[in-house]
């Protein structure tokens, strides 16, 4: 039987629903949420095996800015193949297809995250290389915080686009996504149980996106320096009743550098080697992988 790839249509949905649920394990209610606020045939491709489909992969708009210019890009995410058709060489089918999409609507990037030490390779034989990294640190308790120091509460949407904004547009090169998709992955992330917070000390009002695992708090995204940021761990540490602090992507804050987003160029105008030169920030911070 022949493999076709192709934007999916409406009634594929069900199907493309189940493939996710197969491959990352998600309850429905998610998927449901997933599909009704970010679901666009134009930012999907499905792979069908005797007219039924098997695999997807979603390309949801990024730009990326570079010395004050902007390329559009699209980020591969969420893809997934059934197990069955695994080793089929359906992945690599969908990614050429990716690119033959992106480059009839003027897409100047692909960038992605593996989700395992051992898609790195994998993706590096189809042309993607790793151009972003990140930075990580753990914090233990250092004592009793100073109230009148630091606050930290709930942030709100527009509280939280404001200061994202504000946080990312000081950076010279950054990967980011339209307007829309901004706004849902805040609600992403209060639909997930991801804690957005706003922090207050005495020289800025500033945030913390993060999640509580066992007994470690994880920050996905911070805009505070390292000596608001140290402070903010003890606040942590007590308000979610955890030992320790992880902090992923914050700079001048290092235990080790990890290698995080992959890119590939589908424009001259934006070569890889110019690109990794200038290194920009990439954290999308929407963390659901291939399964394949």
């Amino acid at each position: 039987m022949s493999i076709e790839v192709k934007h999916p249509q409406p009634h594929n949905v069900l199907a493309m629903k189940k493939i996710w649920q197969t491959c990352f394990g998600d309850d429905m209610s998610y998927i449901d949420f997933f599909f009704e606020r970010c679901f666009n045939p134009e930012h999907a491709l499905v792979a069908y095996y005797d007219y039924k489909p098997v695999a997807m992969m979603f390309l949801l708009p990024t730009s990326l800015k570079i010395s004050e210019k902007e390329y559009m890009g699209a980020y591969i995410y969420a893809v997934a193949t059934k197990p069955d058709y695994r080793g089929m060489g359906i992945m690599k089918l969908m990614e050429q297809k990716a690119v033959e999409v992106s480059t009839s609507k003027g897409i100047k990037y692909l960038c992605l995250v593996p989700q395992t030490k051992s898609l790195y390779h994998m993706y590096e034989k189809i042309g993607y290389k790793t151009t972003f990294y990140v930075t990580q640190k753990k914090y233990m308790p250092l004592g009793t915080p100073n109230s009148s120091e630091i606050m930290i509460e709930n942030c709100n949407k527009i509280e939280f686009t404001t200061l994202r904004k504000k946080f990312v547009h000081q950076l010279n090169s950054f990967v980011e996504f339209d307007n829309e998709l901004q706004e849902y992955r805040f609600e992403e992330f209060v639909h997930t149980g991801i804690h957005i917070l706003k922090v207050t000390t005495t020289k800025t009002v500033g945030y913390i996106v993060g999640y509580q695992e066992k007994d470690c708090f994880v920050v996905k995204e911070t805009s505070l320096d390292k000596d608001d940021l140290t402070k903010a761990m003890n606040v942590l540490v007590q308000k979610f009743k955890v030992t320790f602090v992880k902090v992923r992507g914050q700079k001048g804050v290092i235990d080790e550098i990890l290698p995080f987003g992959m890119y590939k160029s589908l424009s001259p105008e934006i070569d890889d080697i110019y690109v990794k030169a200038k290194n920009p920030y990439m954290n999308l911070m929407l963390d659901y992988f291939e399964g394949e």
